[in-house]
C-alpha cells in the first residue's frame, strides 16, 4: 500500500525538482528539465526492478525457493525513483552488506538453538533497503564520491 505511491511520488518529485530548479533559465528549459528528470527517475526505478527481478529469478532457479520478495523489489524501485541510479547502487551495496552482517550475527547467536523443523531463518531485506535509502538520501553523494576517490 505504501511502495507504489512512494514510487509515483518519487517520479513526481524528480520532475518537480527539475522544473523548479531551472525556472530561472526560462519556462521552456524548466519544462524540458522536468520531463528529463522525471524520465530518468522512471528509468532508474524500472532498471532497479528488472535487476532485482532477475536476481530473484536466478536465486529461485539455483536454490529452488524464493529468496527475495516482490515487496523488496517494489521498495527498491521506489527508492531508485527518489534517489536515482547512482545512489541506488550505494543503497543496494549498503543494504546487502548490513543485511549479510546481521544475518551472520543472527545465525551465530541463534543458529545452534533452532530445530530443523523450524525451517530456514529469514532476515527481511526490506528493512536494510529502507535504512540504506534513508542514509543515502542524506549522505549518499558524499559516500559515493568517497568510494570513487579510490579509483583516481
Amino acid at each position: 500500500a505504501l511502495t507504489l505511491p512512494l514510487l509515483g511520488l518519487g517520479i513526481l518529485y524528480r520532475a518537480a525538482d527539475g522544473l523548479f530548479g531551472e525556472m530561472h533559465r526560462g519556462a521552456a528549459f524548466a519544462w524540458h528539465s522536468a520531463w528529463m528528470l522525471g524520465l530518468r527517475g522512471t528509468i532508474s526505478a524500472a532498471a532497479t526492478a528488472v535487476a532485482l527481478l532477475l536476481l530473484r529469478w536466478i536465486y529461485s532457479v539455483v536454490r529452488r525457493r524464493q529468496g527475495l520478495g516482490l515487496g523488496d523489489v517494489k521498495l527498491a524501485a521506489a527508492i531508485a525513483a527518489w534517489l536515482g541510479a547512482r545512489q541506488m547502487c550505494v543503497v543496494f551495496f549498503l543494504a546487502v552488506v548490513t543485511g549479510a552482517l546481521t544475518a551472520i550475527i543472527v545465525f551465530a547467536l541463534r543458529g545452534h538453538k533452532r530445530s530443523r523443523s523450524e525451517g530456514p531463518l529469514a532476515v527481511p531485506f526490506g528493512t536494510f533497503l529502507a535504512m540504506a535509502g534513508i542514509y543515502c538520501s542524506f549522505l549518499g553523494g558524499t559516500t559515493l564520491l568517497w568510494y570513487l576517490g579510490f579509483f583516481h
